[in-house]
């Protein structure tokens, strides 16, 4: 088996992790990598559930140059993990939100880490609504927390993005445009802006 210590990983391509990530003996396994442009992700939510992406890739109002994702979604609702993967960093003590970017700081999130090494992070979840911790390893389809409206935020939403970690001396971190299961499971598309999109699977 091949394992890379996350510790190590953190202290080397994310440092801005490093200061949240208290259990050292948790690892995740890259022997079964599977490139991210490969991967079909669910969507982040329960069956028989359905939100409407309310602003996609390169969105005018916070998404410029990004691949991210915004469901539009009540306060309280679970958000499900769309792949596999450990957990690195969570921040939920914040209860504040607002359309500024100012308030940007304030928004709570969990990130995950895959197999391939790329993160996902769910933003704008409820004040203390995590439902794992760090170095929890999760399946997809867990559910990791509930929604909410906290940080750079002018509706309750999920933001989504899923990224290749900046490397040292690099600027930032790339996004990654995902594909998604969709309907009953037997659709395969990118998400677009403006849609709804259920989940029945």
């Amino acid at each position: 088996m091949n394992y890379i210590n996350l510790l190590l990983f953190l202290v080397s391509s994310m440092s801005l992790y490093s200061q949240n990530f208290k259990n050292k003996e948790a690892t995740i396994d890259l022997s079964e990598k599977k490139h991210y442009s490969d991967y079909i992700f669910d969507l982040p939510y329960k069956k028989g559930k359905s939100y409407r992406v309310i602003q996609g890739y390169n969105g005018d109002f916070s998404h410029q140059d990004k691949f991210a994702l915004d469901f539009e979604m009540p306060v309280g609702t679970e958000v499900l993990a769309v792949r596999e993967g450990l957990v690195i960093n969570i921040v939920q003590q914040n209860n504040i939100g607002c359309a500024s970017k100012d308030c940007a700081k304030y928004a709570n999130y969990i990130s995950i880490l895959h197999s391939d090494e790329t993160i996902a992070d769910y933003y704008h979840l409820s004040y203390q609504g995590a439902k794992v911790k760090v170095g929890d390893k999760i399946k997809k389809g867990d559910v990791i927390g509930l929604s909410g409206n906290t940080g750079w935020s002018s509706i309750p939403h999920l933001h989504f993005v899923c990224y290749s970690p900046s490397k040292i001396g690099a600027k930032k971190e790339i996004s990654i445009k995902t594909i998604f299961k969709t309907g009953n499971g037997k659709r395969i598309e990118y998400l677009i802006e403006g849609k709804r999109y259920l989940k029945d699977y």
